[in-house]
């Protein structure tokens, strides 16, 4: 489905129609790109999803950079006219307004000079070659920020999302509560809170949320310029397609579908088919043939005197077997295979038997470690190996505390989605830092916080709404038996 959203193109227009609706201000901008972000990262590859923005983000900082030199010459001017009238009127202060200006820029260049802020800029040169400043950095990191969290919304938004729900499912094969629809009942809210306190987080960081100063580019020229350049880009792409649409009815029925298979809280349609078991691959595999069936136009039916000719359909295999990324794929199963292979081969028990000394912790304190385990050990290793190695020794946990095992396992993937600090944590970091250029360290020192943040609001989001609302304090029946199976045998 994510492939066939990027290959009409309906990514671009959703992104673009999002910007003019927010607004073309700075603070506006940054929000409207992390929103945008946010909802792609839901349901496509969060990499593709960073890819297809910083090319837009590009654009625009361009075009703030053409207006700052603009607003720059005009200030120069008035400034040489100021000079000028100063200078008649008393010729002996002139020295001192040209010459200390003229041997600072001269030591700066020859390195005798060499301030924290040029350094620093000196380090954040683009590849384009302007410098890139504090605004431009959060605009970046915005969307990776936005990246990461977005993907944590929908079951289907990671590869970490899809590895715990089959290796829960795996260790789990009798458990209840957990679907595409509760997923998002509780992380839908959560990944929009922390995309507005990243939003609040890179405001304070880098342009001082509180501070009375004048934000550039908050000229009524500027929000016009900008607005026209995203009005152009979304006119480009011309009125909606017949291809769009189709695949925009398919998405939104297999998201319905996704949804309302098991809601919880009403009768879903699975439960028409009580003798079937049927799962969110159901529908996905409905959709996906679909897709290979339905045309992409029209031209295949005859209109009077126009002839037909054959039409494409909305998904071919060849752009498939181009853009799909089988190696997500083979990770996965990686990943399950060890899993199994630790229950089987009595890893699991044996590691479950040292953590016996974890009983005298109460669950909060063990969820908060937990947490910021996962959140940290993320940003040096990948975050699928992270959430493979965990996950089994979760769940063994939950066993030994008697707590519902998606108590600790389910925030330990959500959190392992929270990779701000290294460009080597996720392919959003990377991605903004190949293109932006900018240093390690800014990436850190913003990273740090957002980690930190992120971290915060998911443990005290879970242990106040999420657990009470389904239940995750208390230790289900289903939790035990596959324990009590491995051990007769």
């Amino acid at each position: 489905m994510a492939v066939a959203i990027e290959h009409c193109n309906l990514h671009k227009r959703i992104s673009l129609k999002v910007l003019l609706m927010v607004g073309t201000s700075p603070r506006r901008l940054l929000f409207g790109f992390m929103v945008t972000t946010m909802f792609l990262s839901m349901w496509i590859c969060n990499a593709a999803a960073t890819a297809m923005m910083t090319p837009i983000v590009t654009a625009v900082l361009d075009e703030l950079k053409a207006h700052e030199v603009d607003e720059e010459d005009e200030e120069e001017e008035k400034k040489k006219k100021k000079k000028k009238q100063t200078g008649e009127r008393s010729n002996r202060r002139r020295p001192t307004l040209t010459e200390p200006v003229d041997v600072m820029v001269s030591m700066e260049h020859d390195g005798a000079t060499f301030d924290g802020e040029i350094r620093r800029q000196s380090f954040a040169k683009s590849k384009t070659g302007r410098y890139l400043s504090k605004e431009e950095i959060s605009y970046f990191l915005g969307i990776a920020y936005a990246a990461n969290i977005g993907g944590t919304g929908t079951i289907t938004g990671s590869a970490t999302n899809l590895t715990f729900k089959g290796i829960f499912e795996s260790l789990f094969p009798l458990a209840e509560g957990l679907n595409f629809a509760t997923w998002m009942q509780f992380n839908v809210p959560l990944m929009a809170l922390n995309t507005f306190l990243g939003w609040l987080w890179l405001q304070m960081f880098h342009n001082g949320l509180f501070r009375r100063k004048r934000i550039k580019g908050t000229s009524e020229e500027y929000r016009n310029s900008i607005r026209g350049l995203v009005m152009q880009r979304y006119e480009e792409l011309g009125p909606l397609s017949y291809h769009e649409i189709n695949v925009l009815c398919l998405f939104l029925v297999d998201v319905l579908l996704w949804f309302f298979r098991k809601p919880e809280f009403v009768p879903g349609w699975a439960s028409w088919f009580p003798e079937k078991v049927v799962k969110d691959a159901t529908p996905a595999i409905a959709v996906v043939l679909l897709l290979f069936i339905l045309p992409a136009n029209l031209d295949f039916l005859k209109w009077g005197a126009k002839k037909s000719r054959e039409s494409p359909s909305l998904l071919s295999w060849r752009i498939l077997h181009e853009k799909i990324p089988f190696g997500i794929i083979l990770l996965l199963g990686g990943g399950f295979a060890v899993s199994k292979a630790s229950e089987t081969s009595g890893l699991s028990n044996y590691i479950g038997q040292q953590l016996e000394v974890v009983k005298q912790f109460s669950p909060t304190f063990i969820l908060s470690i937990v947490v910021v385990i996962a959140t940290f050990a993320t940003e040096v290793s990948s975050n699928t190996a992270v959430v493979n190695i965990l996950l089994p020794v979760l769940a063994k946990m939950c066993r030994i505390i008697k707590v519902n095992p998606l108590y600790l396992m389910l925030p330990a993937t959500v959190c392992s989605s929270y990779a701000f600090m290294l460009p080597v944590a996720t392919p959003p970091n990377a991605i903004v830092m190949a293109v932006s250029n900018m240093k390690t360290s800014d990436m850190i020192k913003a990273g740090i916080g957002m980690n930190l943040i992120c971290a915060v609001s998911l443990t005290v989001s879970f242990i106040f709404i999420g657990a009470p609302m389904y239940g995750y304090n208390t230790f289900p029946e289903w939790a035990g038996i596959g324990n009590t199976t491995h051990s007769n045998g």
